[in-house]
């Protein structure tokens, strides 16, 4: 199953089945988030920021950014063993903490990392019943916005990446604390979308290029100039496909 969500006037999650030899199949019809107001296209803050499944798949998570003073919140849709379907009755999340909640990362399917470009990051904690609360808030020194992350089981590290800085903050999994800091190149305007793969973690830029980081000794090892392509805007997400 897939999923991807609409955050425009008519916002909601769609699913999809997923053949392996034919096109994308809808299930059933969307499942609307009543929370959110938005224009179309959408403007930020208030608009949906991210759309995960939990470690086990049990579970579809919506990040939904918080508008002014209002908290920012989550949407947790369970799924159906078996019909593989999600349950249309969402369980909503509004912590304490979370202002403009971006994207998710899990560590489990009890903890995970949302980062926050009002601070930097939260850890939250996620009970059996999908109820989200913040067990820690991490204030990044300087950052000015944080929008993604990715964590690093081999190297036990969870990578946070500022769209208005070409470095990446690494951070403690368990305590949740700034471990180091690896600095980028600085004719970057910032670091968005990344992925990581084995030692390398490979960083969308906002500028035309993709900056590559060792982690197994942290530092800046390629920065490949993209321009070539053509303008930068509309450029999105990141992936590594192995052999």
């Amino acid at each position: 199953m897939a999923c991807v969500s609409n955050t425009g006037r008519k916002a909601g999650i769609q699913c999809f089945r997923v053949p392996e030899c034919e096109g994308l199949e809808p299930l059933d019809g969307l499942l609307p988030l009543n929370g959110v107001n938005q224009t179309t296209p959408p403007t930020a803050p208030g608009s949906v920021s991210d759309v995960v499944f939990n470690p086990s798949q049990t579970a579809l998570f919506v990040s939904i950014k918080g508008k002014g003073t209002d908290r920012g919140y989550l949407y947790a849709y369970s799924v159906d063993e078996a019909t593989h379907r999600l349950n249309p009755n969402p369980t909503i999340s509004r912590p304490p903490g979370l202002m403009i909640d971006f994207s998710l990362t899990f560590l489990s399917d009890s903890t995970a990392v949302v980062t926050d470009p009002a601070y930097g990051a939260s850890y939250l904690s996620i009970t059996p019943d999908l109820k989200v609360s913040v067990s820690k808030k991490i204030t990044i020194p300087g950052q000015r916005a944080t929008c993604w992350s990715v964590s690093s089981e081999e190297f036990n590290a969870v990578y946070v990446l500022d769209g208005a800085s070409p470095n990446v903050t690494a951070l403690d999994p368990m305590s949740g604390e700034i471990s180091f800091v690896i600095p980028g190149n600085m004719t970057s305007m910032g670091s968005l979308d990344a992925a990581a793969a084995g030692s390398r973690l490979y960083v969308l830029q906002a500028s035309p290029a993709v900056a590559v980081f060792d982690l197994a000794k942290p530092g800046l090892v390629q920065y490949l100039n993209l321009a070539s392509l053509g303008p930068r805007p509309g450029w999105t997400g990141m992936a590594v496909y192995s052999a």
